[in-house]
């Protein structure tokens, strides 16, 4: 399912919040985490795709009572309110938080860069791929 240029923008910026530059290895903070989710989705089942853009779009007007977005917000005011998210006494609000958490998580260390950086898998240094190798 293809996201809107905004919806993209909009897990970019709730993405960072999550995890912020620095947080892991420096490849992460290469990567574009509205890109990454925009990915996620467009292999998702429409089904699964429509419960993650929810998700953002939760994330992102949930300070509107006060008459501003997630976008408007400082960035230890976004920080409060994802903690408030994910404590909320309402199921559905908590699994929405953790459904677009492990997303972003994905996003950030789905990149083999990452996972060397991290040694996840015991990896020390990136093979070439194929197509690299056919190309020599």
């Amino acid at each position: 399912m293809r996201i809107f240029a905004f919806e993209r923008r909009w897990a970019r910026v709730v993405g960072r919040a999550l995890i912020p530059s620095g947080a892991l290895p420096p490849p992460s903070d290469e990567r574009d985490l509205g890109d990454a989710f925009a990915a996620q989705l467009a292999l998702a089942p429409w089904w699964s795709a429509i419960v993650m853009r929810l998700s953002v779009w939760m994330v992102w007007l949930a300070p509107l009572p006060r008459l501003r977005t997630f976008g408007g917000l400082a960035e230890d005011e976004r920080e409060a309110l994802l903690e408030r998210l994910m404590a909320s006494r309402l199921y559905a609000v908590r699994e929405l938080m953790t459904l677009l958490k492990l997303a972003t998580c994905i996003g950030a260390i789905g990149d083999l860069r990452v996972l060397t950086a991290m040694e996840a898998y015991r990896l020390t240094t990136i093979a070439p791929h194929k197509s690299e190798e056919a190309g020599s």
